[in-house]
């Protein structure tokens, strides 16, 4: 079922197609119920909110899907994680660098090179050694 979530997934890239998405997102959505312990579709739905792939763009939503694959160690759903709170987008506006950090090492020690490439973001204007060694 995994498979077929992915192909539509594809698909709907491909076409752009709205019907194509919104399936996709439904194989996801049994996913989550059949095997609650694979982060992926839990990320594919969260991506799916986020930009308003086969329905409407919710933020609050995408960051709830981020954070459940998060709890269950999805490396590029902890660095999402720790995009929307430093961002502010789940914190009326408010950036929290320290508990976006947090999710960003979590996420780099999975092996994350965008996470990776976010600390050193965080470190660059206090500390340009440590960007520098994070950027290699």
């Amino acid at each position: 079922m995994l498979n077929l979530a992915h192909l539509n997934l594809q698909n709907a890239h491909i076409s752009n197609s709205v019907a194509q998405y919104k399936e996709s997102g439904m194989w996801f959505r049994k996913l989550t119920i059949e095997d609650p312990s694979n982060p992926d579709p839990y990320y594919n739905l969260a991506k799916m909110n986020e930009f308003g792939l086969g329905t409407v763009r919710d933020q609050k939503q995408a960051f709830s899907y981020y954070k459940k694959a998060a709890s269950l160690h999805h490396a590029e759903s902890l660095s999402k994680c720790g995009d929307f709170i430093y961002s502010g987008k789940m914190n009326g506006g408010l950036s929290d660098k320290n508990e976006a950090k947090k999710y960003y090492l979590k996420a780099a020690e999975l092996g994350s090179a965008t996470a990776i490439n976010s600390l050193g973001l965080l470190a660059e204007p206090e500390n340009k050694e440590e960007a520098t060694s994070l950027y290699r």
